[in-house]
């Protein structure tokens, strides 16, 4: 399985893994998620908040509000990263035609380069189309699991 994934980075369809070095300067305790209405701490108290103003809710509507708000917030990681993968192979692309002074990460400037001679500019133009073209389709409820594998049949297709 990792000598797939360190030929798929070669090629420059995955973007490159967090260095251990940087891996360690990461906080331990991340930040807590962000609450389910301002001022409230956690789903419970929302609830309790709820019980006290005379809202009653029935088990299933808390329980059908609950996988909501987690695929809700699966939704948002999931842009996040499909954003960042677009940024990589838009930095790819610029790289790859010649305009280096538009590209995000410029701390991984040698590396974009490097790569980005290998594989033709339009093709990074391609990819970066289809993960947008993801990310709009999670927005309309799509499954997540079925919308990430025919991205990554789509981009095998466009690097091949």
């Amino acid at each position: 399985m990792e000598t797939h994934r360190t030929r798929l980075r070669e090629q420059a369809w995955l973007p490159p893994m967090v260095p251990p070095a940087r891996r360690a300067q990461r906080p331990q305790n991340p930040p807590p998620l962000p609450s389910v209405r301002p001022g409230a701490a956690t789903a419970r108290e929302t609830l309790e908040d709820d019980a006290d103003a005379g809202v009653k809710r029935s088990a299933k509507d808390i329980t059908d509000e609950a996988k909501r708000m987690g695929r809700r917030r699966r939704t948002e990681i999931l842009d996040f990263g499909l954003e960042l993968v677009a940024r990589w192979y838009r930095d790819l692309a610029a790289s790859a035609s010649g305009a280096a002074e538009v590209v995000y990460n410029l701390d991984r400037l040698g590396e974009l380069q490097r790569r980005g001679a290998k594989v033709d500019s339009g093709r990074y133009r391609r990819a970066v189309e289809l993960v947008e073209d993801t990310r709009r389709r999670l927005e309309l409820n799509v499954s997540e699991e079925l919308a990430l594998e025919a991205l990554a049949f789509r981009l095998g297709r466009v690097f091949s």
